[in-house]
Formats: C-alpha cells, sequence, structure tokens
C-alpha cells in the first residue's frame, strides 16, 4: 500500500461531495494507481465480494461502466461508476470544480452546476464553441491526439495561460485538465475547469508591483544596500555604485564590512545587534569608498525578517556644499549690513578730512605740504565714492575705466606714505596695457588690501613686491611678501568674512572678502600661492 493511503482513505470518506455517492445504491470505487482506496457496499456485491473492506488495496477485476478521473488533496484518482445515468450524473454534480463530459465528436453531453455558473450553458454545444476564435482551428486536432492516447489526466498548456468563452462572449482565465472516461458505456474525455482570473489578476498586480519596485529601486537617487544574515551584499541599485565607486558585480563581492571605516569595525556587532533589536535605525555614518576616502551618509537601516538587512544611504555632500553655501550667504549679508551701518560715520568723518584740508589750502603751504594736501584730497574724494557706493550695497556706475601707470603711481605715493620705515614698497609696471578695465576705486581696494595684508605679514619688515604685467590677454596684478606665509587650512578660509588671523585691532577679516568681491564683479580671478616660513604671493588676474 502507498505510503499516505489510509489518511487519504479518511479524507475521501470525509469529503461532502462523495458522501452522498458513496451511499447511493450505485457500485462505486475510487482507484489510485490502479488499487482501490475506497468502496461502497453496493460495489462490493457487483464484484462478488463479501463486504467493501475487502476491497481496499486490491486491483479491480472488472471496470465498470462510468470512468470519472479526480484530483484530491494532490493525490490522482479513478471514480468508477456502475449504475443508472442519475447516479453517475450525481457525481459529476458533486464535483468540487466546473466539469463537463465531451463525447469524441466535440460535442457536450454533460456539465455540473459549477462550469455552467462559470461558463453559461453548455450541454448539447461543440466544446470548440467554448474556446476563444483565435484558438479553435488547432483545436480538434488537439482533442484528436488526446483520444488516441487514452492516457492519464494531463494539465492543458501553462497555468493561467488558457481563456475560455462565456455565452456572453467574454472571454475568463482557466486551468484546464483533461482525463479520460466512459459516458453510457462510450469512451468520453472529463474536462475539469478552474475558473483562475482573480489569481490571474493578483499575480498581474504582483508582477506590476515587483516591476515598479525594480524601477524604483534602480532609479533611486539614494544608494540601496541588500544584505544576507552574513553581511554580504545580494542586490545594490546604481546609485550605491556611484556613491561607493565601485562596480555592481564588485559590490556583490564585498559585504558591509567591507564598506565600514577600518577604526568603526569593532564596533560593528554591536551596531548590528542594536538594528536587529529595534528593527530600524537612521543615523549618520560615513561610507568607505574604493579609492579609500569616506562619503558622509544618512543611513537608513532596516532588518529583515529572517535575516539580513536593507541599507539606504543618503550622501550628505550636496546637503553639506549647500549648508556652507547658506552659511556664505549669511555672512556676506551680514558683512553688507555691517558696512551699511559703518557708512554713515565712514562719511562723517570724510566730511571733517575735507573741511580740514579746505582750512589748511587758506594758509600759505611749501611745495611739499602742497603735494600732502593734494594727494590728500584725492583720497578723500576716492574715499566719498567708497562710502557711496557702500551705501548702495555694492552699486557702482561704471566709467571708461582707469589710466593704469598714474592710478598705479598715485596709489605707490601713498602707500610708501602708510608703511613703516623697516617697509618697502618695490613697483614694477611690465608690459601692461595703458588703460584697465576697472574702476579707481576698485583698484584701490584690490592694491590697498593686498599690501597692506603683506605689510602685516612681515612685522619685522620686509620689501613688498607690487608688480602689474600684460600675460596672455590678461592683465596681472601681484602683490608678493617674505612675511610668514600660510598653512593649507588658513588658505582654505582665507575669503570668509571675518576670518582672520590678526588680533582684533589689527584686522576685521574683510580685506580679501572686499578684493574676491570685486574680481567676482569684473571676471577676475584671485589666485594665491603661500608657503609656511617663506611668503605669499597673491595673483588678481583680469581679462582685457
Amino acid at each position: 500500500m502507498l505510503p499516505g493511503v489510509d489518511q487519504l482513505r479518511e479524507d475521501l470518506r470525509e469529503a461532502p461531495f462523495l458522501k452522498e455517492l458513496l451511499a447511493s445504491p450505485a457500485a462505486v470505487v475510487l482507484l489510485v494507481e490502479g488499487r482501490i482506496v475506497l468502496a461502497n457496499n453496493a460495489a462490493a456485491r457487483w464484484l462478488g465480494r463479501g463486504s467493501a473492506e475487502t476491497l481496499l488495496g486490491q486491483e479491480l477485476s472488472q471496470p465498470l461502466t462510468h470512468t470519472f478521473p479526480f484530483e484530491h488533496r494532490g493525490w490522482r484518482l479513478e471514480a468508477m461508476v456502475e449504475g443508472g445515468i442519475g447516479q453517475t450524473s450525481a457525481l459529476l454534480a458533486a464535483m468540487p470544480v466546473g466539469a463537463l463530459v465531451v463525447a469524441d465528436d466535440g460535442l457536450v453531453l454533460a456539465a455540473n452546476a459549477m462550469l455552467e455558473s462559470m461558463l453559461g450553458a453548455v450541454v448539447g454545444r461543440k466544446v470548440e464553441e467554448l474556446v476563444p476564435p483565435a484558438h479553435r482551428s488547432g483545436h480538434s486536432a488537439l482533442r484528436a491526439g488526446f483520444q488516441r492516447e487514452r492516457g492519464a489526466s494531463r494539465a492543458m498548456g501553462a497555468r493561467g495561460a488558457l481563456r475560455a468563452v462565456r455565452d456572453d462572449g467574454v472571454e475568463v482565465d482557466v486551468d484546464v485538465c483533461l482525463g479520460s472516461c466512459t459516458w453510457l458505456g462510450a469512451p468520453a474525455t472529463l474536462v475539469t475547469v478552474h475558473d483562475v482570473s482573480a489569481r490571474v489578476r493578483a499575480v498581474e498586480a504582483a508582477q506590476r508591483s515587483e516591476a515598479l519596485l525594480r524601477s524604483t529601486f534602480a532609479i533611486a537617487g539614494d544608494g540601496i544596500f541588500v544584505a544576507d544574515p552574513m553581511g554580504r551584499f545580494v542586490e545594490v541599485n546604481p546609485a550605491a555604485c556611484a556613491m561607493t565607486g565601485y562596480g555592481r558585480e564588485e559590490l556583490l563581492r564585498l559585504g558591509v564590512r567591507d564598506l565600514v571605516p577600518a577604526d568603526e569595525r569593532e564596533r560593528l556587532p554591536q551596531v548590528i545587534e542594536r538594528i536587529v533589536s529595534e528593527g530600524r535605525v537612521v543615523e549618520p555614518r560615513p561610507l568607505l569608498r574604493q579609492d579609500g576616502s569616506l562619503v558622509e551618509t544618512e543611513l537608513h537601516v532596516t532588518a529583515l525578517e529572517g535575516g539580513g538587512l536593507v541599507a539606504v544611504a543618503r550622501d550628505l555632500s550636496e546637503r553639506h556644499r549647500a549648508d556652507a553655501a547658506i552659511m556664505e550667504k549669511r555672512r556676506i549679508e551680514d558683512a553688507t549690513l555691517l558696512d551699511a551701518s559703518l557708512a554713515h560715520d565712514f562719511n562723517n568723518v570724510i566730511h571733517v578730512i575735507q573741511t580740514l584740508i579746505d582750512l589748511l589750502r587758506t594758509h600759505p603751504l611749501g611745495s611739499e605740504a602742497a603735494d600732502i594736501a593734494n594727494d590728500l584730497e584725492r583720497v578723500t574724494a576716492r574715499s566719498t565714492e567708497l562710502g557711496r557706493r557702500i551705501m548702495q550695497r555694492g552699486g557702482l556706475e561704471r566709467g571708461g575705466g582707469l589710466e593704469l601707470r598714474s592710478e598705479v603711481a598715485l596709489l605707490a605715493r601713498l602707500l610708501n606714505r602708510t608703511l613703516r620705515p623697516t617697509h618697502r614698497l618695490d613697483v614694477a609696471i611690465e608690459s601692461a596695457p595703458a588703460r584697465l578695465s576697472m574702476e579707481p576705486i576698485e583698484l584701490d581696494q584690490v592694491v590697498l588690501n593686498l599690501v597692506l595684508n603683506a605689510r602685516d605679514a612681515m612685522p619685522g619688515g620686509g620689501t613688498i613686491s607690487l608688480r602689474v604685467s600684460g600675460e596672455e590677454g590678461r592683465t596681472v596684478i601681484e602683490v608678493r611678501d617674505h612675511g610668514s606665509g600660510m598653512d593649507e587650512a588658513t588658505r582654505a578660509r582665507l575669503f570668509e568674512p571675518f576670518f582672520t588671523t590678526k588680533s582684533q585691532r589689527r584686522g576685521r577679516g574683510l580685506g580679501l572678502t572686499m578684493v574676491r568681491r570685486i574680481a567676482s564683479k569684473l571676471g577676475a580671478e584671485i589666485l594665491c600661492e603661500s608657503v609656511p616660513g617663506e611668503g605669499t604671493t597673491f595673483r588678481f588676474v583680469l581679462p582685457r
């Protein structure tokens, strides 16, 4: 006896669609692989045995008139019935699926209520009428082939790949199984039909959902990493590859540990334990890139049922850059507000200086004093323009530029009066254009700020070089000192508003910010080279 047959027999005895049939006067025998697993007493009498129990496990000595293949809990069975057509129809009606009996010529002989609720009235119609029009031409050949073989039952087509036509013309998705049977002593085909429309829709919905998920996974801007319970990556998206610098196949040969910085790897087991315990963790974490650099990320890590992790990593680099840009904007706004608040007092002081110059000119002056008074008046005029510009938040009406040599000569004369005796200004104008496309007040601010910074870098004195030259269609204003120089960290912050290495009494950290602002307006570059202990060179490069 086959394993599990005893349990099958008990299940069959309790099956509602068999109870009534087994209790009927018709002889009923159920077989698995040609051996009887269940029979009623009417069958025992028909076969000349004392009781149904004596038939169990035996091969059938003679076939009964009507044969119906069917399935129950994964078992393939045959039901044989000897009796009137009423008893045979009762078996068909009791089957828990749609069922119909088809003659060899394709005529539908019988159908149960479940089949007719699915497809409508079918008895007396050709079975090809139940097939979609596109497939009818080949259906007769398929049916004839099955009839020639007359073997065990078999499924038609792949699951969900078949369709049947209702009597109103609507097509439904079905699973179909064929089996040989006899009907009133003549060979026929038993067809069982399952309406799987709901299942097909569910599968299609799942496929659409999976396609959407895969599409989202592929185009997501955040890096997505899926790891198995051993911490090895089993799936990653393109953003994860771009973020780490690895190709997809390279990442799938790695694991979580490979992306953790070396100094944090010892803590990794505790971190994973916390993720598993809490279910989901969100925190900033650096990831180790292929080139050894670190990328700052915000990690959203979720523990999966059955083990494994899904991590979504958001690159914070852009956010940090945006934050830095906002901070820079606020610094500049603060500087602008400070400029405006100082401009009023600055203009008052300039007015006082101009009044004193006017009073000075009412007295006889020697040539040197007159020269000083003239320079003071020029400086006062430019300072007045500077105050007006500050009040206008940087606005400046552009003129026709400046005459380079005379303006640099004036600046050199003023600077030499400003510098200490320990400092010397060396001025050179080499192959520079006669005129420069910037306003005098802009040249003043650029040169004054760079030269005075050079002076402060050499507290013990020294030579400051101011050189103006023409290079490849550009005008270069270069200021060089041999002072203390700057390290890389200081150079990185040179142009930040209010950043200074001087004491509060000596500087406010706005000079180089103004120089960079002028460069930005003129489409110029401001370059810096510096070596600690050797000095610094600033180059203001202006396109002609």
